[in-house]
């Protein structure tokens, strides 16, 4: 039972509120993905970042995608196997696996970037265009700011600026 007189919890903070329209935009886009495609919008997130970077190994896909490795690596070998992508035997260190597009990978990525674009655009059509510049600002920005937190935490191996504050 729930002790209604607890004081309120507050349900908008902006990681929530991040997190929530990202399932439900994933949520929106990840069928007519599917259905167009046959990948997911998460597989396709894969392959958009192996073609601007042909060659990138297991650790690099995954800074770039923000997957969980477990789970990039089983997706990764999941669109290997469906022909979208090969694994090659670095040439300098025999130890890493780089990771490139197939021809199909590659007519998937071209083919569903023109796709996506007109979908994204269906979204932000309810957006003024001095809100679509806004937004797309502040995401950078803040895409960023958490970034350079990340980096700087697991050089320094210390809790964040922002972790520490709310300790206190």
């Amino acid at each position: 039972m729930v002790d209604r007189t607890a004081p309120p919890i507050k349900v908008d903070y902006l990681q929530l509120q991040l997190g929530v329209l990202s399932e439900l935009l994933n949520s929106m886009a990840s069928p007519l993905h599917e259905n167009a495609f046959g990948i997911s919008v998460r597989e396709l997130r894969i392959l958009r970042f192996a073609y601007v970077e042909p060659g990138l190994n297991l650790g690099r896909l995954m800074a770039q995608t923000v997957i969980e490795k477990t789970v990039l690596s089983k997706l990764v070998t999941s669109l290997v196997r469906r022909g979208f992508m090969k694994r090659e035997i670095d040439a300098v260190d025999a130890r890493c696996v780089n990771l490139f597009l197939t021809r199909r990978g590659v007519d998937v990525v071209l083919r569903a970037d023109a796709f996506s674009r007109s979908w994204e655009e269906g979204v932000l059509s309810i957006l003024t265009p001095e809100e679509d510049v806004i937004l797309k600002n502040c995401l950078a920005k803040l895409t960023a700011y958490a970034k350079e937190q990340i980096s700087e935490a697991n050089t320094q191996k210390k809790p964040t600026s922002i972790q520490t504050e709310a300790r206190t």
